[in-house]
């Protein structure tokens, strides 16, 4: 088992290759990233803190550069990758991306990529 420092030091180390991974970055990563933020200690009925869509090439980067955009609202975080730009039925759009998204947010974002799926099923067997 690892101690404290040890630990400390090791997520530091992580952090700063990030930041350089981030900073040194030419081209946008093709990953994309779903992350939630909640806080357990809050009322029930207020713990969902938002969700953020964000391009980055792993869950440790996603979240420094959360930090980085002074987007990241605290609390526990959970994140999946979803699948790249070019693997989607649909794209996802800009305005969605690089920002913390209340819950009505994440809602309205559901319900419209529900419906351009729908759009693309309606239009797939159209061709067919």
């Amino acid at each position: 088992m690892l101690d404290e420092k040890t630990v400390a030091a090791r997520i530091a180390g992580e952090k700063q290759r990030c930041m350089e991974n981030i900073a040194a970055r030419t081209e946008r990563p093709t990953k994309i990233w779903w992350l939630s933020f909640a806080d357990g200690n809050k009322p029930k009925g207020s713990q969902f803190l938002g969700a953020i869509i964000i391009h980055a090439n792993d869950f440790i980067e996603a979240i420094t550069e959360t930090h980085m955009l002074g987007i990241n609202p605290g609390g526990e975080c959970q994140g999946m990758q979803v699948p790249p730009e070019g693997e989607l039925l649909v794209p996802i759009g800009e305005e969605w991306k690089y920002r913390l998204l209340s819950l009505q947010e994440c809602e309205a974002f559901d319900a419209e990529m529900n419906k351009r799926l729908d759009a693309y099923d309606r239009s797939a067997k159209v061709i067919q």
